[in-house]
């Protein structure tokens, strides 16, 4: 089957200049992001980029079983009336290091990422000096570049080092262990 692309279904149409309604904006001098604000949706960019290059590898090994999780239930759907169903399920599998690295670096990324956008609805706030992991997961040195390009925008931030520390609601700098993952003793 032949494929055909999304420009053969549009019409041309020819490119117009927008009506101006305001002629006073017309001489208003073009507004210029400051360096500051340039360099900030850089690092914003450059972390999106990451976390979607993040995503597609903990959906990868999510699919190859590496997530963790429950072990595969028997064909049985109706357990025995006298057992509870989370202790019928048997220990839980758990996640690879490939998977626990891709997951540790999207939570630093989006509590960064949280802190800015917390940061500029209030005025005031102290911005975080980088996301708290700043090197690419071990399994993945296709990510080398991108995380290269994140040092440079972070200046301060020597490379292959972890930036400070953003503090975490548990407060113990681990990610939270999700139902599937807990056992009780």
């Amino acid at each position: 089957m032949a494929s055909i692309s999304a420009n053969n279904l549009v019409p041309a149409q020819p490119q117009r200049p927008a009506p101006q309604q305001n002629p006073q904006q017309a001489s208003a001098p073009p507004v210029t992001p400051s360096p500051a604000t340039a360099r900030e949706k850089a690092r914003v960019t450059v972390l999106l980029d990451i976390n979607s290059m993040l995503l597609q590898e903990v959906v990868n090994l999510q699919a190859a079983g590496k997530a963790g999780g429950p072990p595969a239930q028997p064909q049985d759907s109706n357990p025995p009336s006298d057992q509870n169903p989370d202790t019928a399920k048997g220990p839980t599998q758990k996640p690879s290091q490939e998977y626990i690295d891709c997951m540790r670096r999207l939570q630093a990324n989006l509590a960064y990422l949280a802190t800015i956008a917390d940061r500029a609805k209030k005025s005031g706030g102290v911005p975080p000096t980088a996301p708290s992991i700043m090197t690419p997961p071990p399994h993945m040195p296709s990510m080398n570049e991108m995380y290269k390009k994140l040092a440079e925008l972070f200046p301060r931030t020597a490379p292959g080092t972890t930036g400070t520390p953003q503090p975490s609601p548990q407060g113990n700098g681990k990610p939270s262990p999700s139902p599937a993952t807990e056992t009780v003793v």
